[in-house]
């Protein structure tokens, strides 16, 4: 199949194929008789693994070990268990970071509501100056 096609199949831009191809995260396609790229259904497998991937928030370094765990199969299972379970953890990590952000950005919101003053206390506290009494 064509780039184009592998785009459709994968709801992905011909252009973010062809960064994958330079970034080792996808492996070039055979090229035909006329110049065109010949991609193969492992060339679709690989393409879904590293969307899927990509959405969980796996680094580019992680979806590469990914295609090579594919690839290989040999102990997959158990790296890919330690990625994953790695993984869960940077964003059991990032859900508490913006946990502490949407506290703060309720109280700024709260701080807004029903304001008498002429200054806005949300901006004074973001200007980290002491809030008027």
């Amino acid at each position: 199949m064509r780039i184009g096609e592998l785009a459709k199949l994968t709801n992905c831009h011909v252009e973010t194929i062809r960064y994958y191809h330079n970034a080792g995260l996808l492996f070039k396609a055979r090229k035909m008789a006329n110049g065109y790229g010949d991609y193969s259904k492992k060339h679709l497998a690989h393409l879904r693994l590293i969307r899927s991937a990509k959405d969980l928030g796996f680094t580019q370094k992680e979806m590469i070990e990914l295609v090579s765990l594919a690839n290989s199969r040999e102990e997959s299972c158990d790296k890919v268990h330690s990625l994953t379970e790695r993984q869960l953890v940077n964003v059991m990590a990032r859900i508490s970071a913006l946990e502490e952000i949407k506290s703060a950005l309720t109280i700024l919101l709260k701080s807004c509501e029903n304001n008498a003053l002429d200054e806005c206390p949300a901006l004074t506290e973001l200007l980290g100056e002491p809030t008027p009494e």
